[in-house]
């Protein structure tokens, strides 16, 4: 009987998703005898395994078969890393070799520059747009990464957020709520470290314009909208994001009158031996590539997709030297509790994309008719302006896209323009009503 690896790696996939890692290698083994140069079915089998050694053997051996792979090279250089002791790592500064002042990032020079003397180091920018993980293989993260080589992190009393500070900054208020209630803490242990960061464009006065335009442009702003307090923050922040990539598959009830796909979407079938039988099963297949998942709470989601989208495959591979002289939010999502709410989105977009063909109907469709193959994720930084403003005793937010300029926010409603508008449509329905069987006379 002929075994097709790719039933087996999903089969695996399966059991690994599932916790059950033993049955999960025994159809890895199998699949790697039969389909020895596959890479994804090496970095599964680090994932299932829990030997340090075993581990950097696979990843090896990815990185044989795909020379340069960016999650088996990340990953194995964890491994082979020194562990950091978050104690030592949180007092550490990017200092000038020349005068002993400190160091900020530069994005438009891609460098770090010192900001008495003006020395700079330029530093290596690969790309890391597509430097995607396996889900599973984040159960083997250890320490805090070099997240930890900040000077501490700052927790808001009043909303919950957490803010990775450098050493060079004290800051007195939130950058979210911007309020003066934030205590100084040692930096959290055991933190997933950031695979990809994205680089400011806009500078402040830039970001400034672009607010104050958007602000501006609302209908509904009250006349006496020169009372608003600018005076509360304006700041450049690292926002965290989980961004997740699968291949969702939607069992398919009939493969006729689909029309023609796109190039994410595409039919395929599978056969399984169910007895003396040859049982075969039709797939709608619908890719989903870097979907975004806010990874904190701090401000409502809607303001958060306002100022999307970035450039995700423009990213560059994280390095702390990045953060000098930034400030950067903490995750508050887990990983875990990211990948369900991903998933329900990947599952909602196939579904919908699957009727859309009259391919399936989600009300016939049973838990196993939809499933998620090839899951992926990544933890990225990406640059935000962050600008807090207040009108009659009202905390309001703004975020402005640190690549494109794109504003998301919310602004202050007159709800007496909005009145006036509203009877000014009942009576114009009310007129239209009175005169209009005297105009056909």
């Amino acid at each position: 009987m002929f075994l097709n690896p790719q039933d087996l790696l999903a089969q695996a996939i399966a059991h690994a998703r599932a916790g059950e890692n033993d049955a999960a290698q025994q159809k890895l083994q199998f699949a790697a005898r039969i389909d020895k140069n596959n890479p994804r079915v090496w970095m599964w089998m680090a994932a299932v395994s829990d030997d340090d050694e075993a581990k950097r053997r696979y990843f090896e051996k990815v990185l044989s078969i795909t020379p340069g792979h960016p999650a088996a090279q990340l990953l194995l250089n964890r491994l082979n890393a020194a562990p950091i002791d978050p104690v030592t790592a949180q007092i550490r500064a990017f200092n000038c070799p020349r005068c002993g002042g400190r160091m900020h990032f530069d994005p438009d020079h891609g460098e770090l520059q010192c900001i008495h003397c003006g020395y700079g180091e330029p530093l290596a920018l690969p790309n890391a747009g597509e430097a995607e993980q396996p889900l599973t293989v984040a159960l083997m993260r250890s320490g805090a990464g070099s997240w930890a080589m900040m000077a501490g992190q700052l927790l808001c009393q009043n909303c919950g957020a957490t803010t990775l500070v450098p050493a060079d900054q004290t800051a007195t208020l939130c950058p979210f709520c911007a309020s003066p209630k934030v205590l100084t803490q040692p930096l959290t242990p055991g933190l997933t470290e950031p695979t990809a960061i994205g680089l400011f464009v806009l500078k402040e006065g830039q970001a400034r314009e672009k607010w104050r335009r958007w602000l501006a442009s609302g209908w509904f702003l009250p006349s006496n909208a020169t009372q608003i307090s600018y005076s509360r923050g304006f700041h450049a922040i690292y926002l965290p994001f989980w961004t997740f990539d699968g291949c969702v598959q939607v069992a398919c009830r009939r493969v006729s009158q689909a029309g023609r796909f796109s190039s994410t979407e595409r039919i395929t079938r599978s056969f399984q031996i169910g007895g003396e039988q040859r049982l075969s099963q039709w797939w709608f297949e619908y890719d989903v590539d870097d979907l975004l998942i806010y990874a904190a709470h701090s401000v409502p989601p809607k303001v958060v997709q306002g100022m999307l989208p970035f450039n995700l495959k423009g990213l560059v591979a994280y390095q702390p030297e990045i953060l000098a002289g930034w400030s950067a939010q903490v995750y508050q999502t887990p990983l875990a509790d990211a990948t369900v709410e991903a998933h329900q989105v990947m599952r909602d977009r196939a579904v919908r994309a699957a009727e859309k063909r009259h391919l399936a109907q989600r009300a016939r469709l049973f838990t196993e008719d939809v499933r998620i193959l090839q899951r992926t994720y990544k933890l990225v930084l990406l640059p935000v302006w962050v600008a807090t403003y207040m009108y009659q005793g009202k905390l309001y937010h703004a975020l402005i896209n640190g690549e494109t300029g794109k504003v998301g926010g919310e602004r202050p409603i007159d709800w007496f323009k909005i009145g006036l508008i509203l009877i000014g449509i009942a009576l114009g329905v009310m007129l239209l009503l009175w005169h209009g069987p005297h105009l056909y006379h």
